[in-house]
């Protein structure tokens, strides 16, 4: 943490506290909104105000790390690690919590439970996370991504099978690829399609990748001007190409 970091003021990573609260859980928010979030710093010993550097009581110092760590092993559920260490700045001691991303999202305040525990953070502070963001955090935790989800209801022809792998492989002659054939096996091996007992699902990234090559069964899926929803579809195709590009799905030698 630099001086002029500090002139920065607060932000979505950084969080200043002259004092450590004696109330635990008011920091134990930060803290699990930034392993929610994009993981982040509290500093102790600068006030938030001012972003004058105060320092932390050299008495006092090692007693309060400690006591930072065991809260957050405490209190905290899925257990957040932080690293705490302390930092010279203008010629005071403070205290530095560095927080990363955690993979086991959400995290909450178990006194709280999930519902009601589990915060974000949002711009310079912590807020209580939806239902909806909650639900979007668990996917996260589980390793799951929206485009794999199930879009129940969506049909699932074999000329929009055969349309997409047509236009994956013309995708691939244009990116100056090898001629490889790509097949149903493929779409699900790729989970853009899910195959269980013989019944085949399409996935949300099946449905962008074909929602306008067939309009009238595609029409109950669509809220907004097909115009609209057109462009943002071709971008998305483009995108999700680019990806499967970047994962060495469509240059592979061999797909298994």
């Amino acid at each position: 943490m630099t001086v002029e970091e500090i002139m920065g003021g607060e932000s979505r990573n950084i969080e200043f506290k002259a004092t450590l609260p004696k109330d635990s859980e008011r920091y134990l928010k930060t803290i699990i909104a930034f392993a929610n979030t994009q993981g982040g710093q509290m500093i102790i010993g600068i006030d938030d105000r001012t972003r004058k550097v105060i320092g932390v009581d050299e008495d006092i110092l090692f007693r309060m790390m400690d006591g930072i760590s065991n809260a957050v092993s405490d209190a905290c559920a899925p257990q957040i690690v932080p690293n705490v260490e302390l930092q010279t700045i203008d010629g005071k001691t403070v205290i530095v919590v560095t927080v990363t991303p955690g993979p086991n999202r959400p995290y909450y305040l178990k006194t709280k439970g999930k519902s009601g525990g589990t915060f974000i953070r949002v711009a310079g502070t912590s807020r209580p996370a939806l239902p909806e963001k909650i639900k979007e955090l668990e996917m996260e935790g589980a390793r799951i991504s929206w485009d794999e989800l199930t879009c129940v209801g969506y049909p699932v022809s074999e000329e929009a099978v055969e349309k997409l792998c047509t236009d994956i492989m013309n995708y691939r002659s244009r990116a100056g690829l090898l001629h490889r054939e790509v097949t149903r096996t493929q779409l699900v091996n790729w989970k853009l399609l899910k195959e269980t007992e013989g019944n085949v699902t399409a996935s949300n990234a099946f449905v962008l990748l074909t929602i306008f090559l067939f309009p009238k069964l595609s029409a109950p899926y669509l809220k907004e001007p097909s115009a609209i929803y057109s462009s943002i579809s071709v971008n998305l195709q483009g995108r999700f190409m680019s990806r499967l590009k970047r994962r060495k799905i469509l240059s592979c030698a061999t797909y298994a």
